[in-house]
């Protein structure tokens, strides 16, 4: 759920900051080419602003998990710092550092669950072949069918339920946000020109939830299409 409320925020802000941006530039002229053009410039400015501090913000929460846990060997700890880092990356590398410490078969599906990557997958079988030796041949198989399907992709979401448990929560952000819309919050707003330009931010809004809610569906089709192979 945290993930949900995450990109909500981002949206709003990666569409509302901008769309002010032109609202003021529009206001204090539209015949001007020159201004709406440098409004333009500096809402794509604003937009590369936000994905580089974004970036650079995951890639330090990334590496604050890998330094938490080079040195950790208290399994307890680890599930304890699992629960607690927002990102799949992180739960990942965390899930690896337990398999790594003391191997389970149960740790192996959380890996599974929480992989998004096709180096976390192949880290999966890998842990399976060597150490489920009554099933080695099965997961050979299964690591070779998915090397097959996956080797060329960088993001992949295989666990089924995992998938299938977001797109529900995904569904549910969609039918609020359709309810909040066909109530018409913004009815009340007397001016035109306001009134027109949030209906037009709030669509934009919607359909950013409605796209993603048809990403994960596909995930959750995708991986249940593939679950029995790989």
């Amino acid at each position: 759920m945290r993930s949900i409320v995450k990109f909500l925020l981002f949206a709003l802000l990666i569409i509302v900051l901008p769309s002010f941006v032109m609202l003021f530039v529009a206001n204090l002229s539209t015949n001007n080419f020159i201004l709406v053009f440098a409004g333009q410039i500096l809402v794509f400015l604003i937009l590369i602003g936000f994905y580089f501090i974004i970036r650079k913000k995951i890639i330090k929460y990334e590496d604050e998990t890998l330094s938490k846990i080079q040195n950790e060997k208290n399994i307890e700890n680890l599930k304890k710092l699992r629960e607690e880092r927002i990102s799949f990356k992180s739960k990942a590398n965390i899930t690896k550092r337990i398999i790594d410490l003391v191997y389970s078969k149960e740790e192996c599906m959380n890996l599974r669950k929480f992989s998004s990557t096709y180096d976390e997958m192949i880290f999966y079988y890998a842990a399976l072949i060597k150490n489920e030796r009554a099933e080695r041949e099965i997961y050979k198989k299964k690591r070779d069918n998915f090397i097959k399907r996956y080797k060329n992709r960088h993001f992949i979401f295989l666990d089924y339920k995992e998938n299938v448990k977001t797109s529900i929560k995904w569904m549910g952000v969609f039918l609020i946000f359709s309810l909040i819309s066909f109530l018409n919050p913004f009815k009340f707003i007397k001016s035109e020109d306001i009134y027109k330009i949030l209906l037009l931010l709030n669509f934009t809004f919607n359909l950013s939830i409605v796209v993603n809610t048809i990403i994960w569906i596909l995930r959750s089709l995708k991986s249940h299409w593939a679950k029995d192979l790989v």
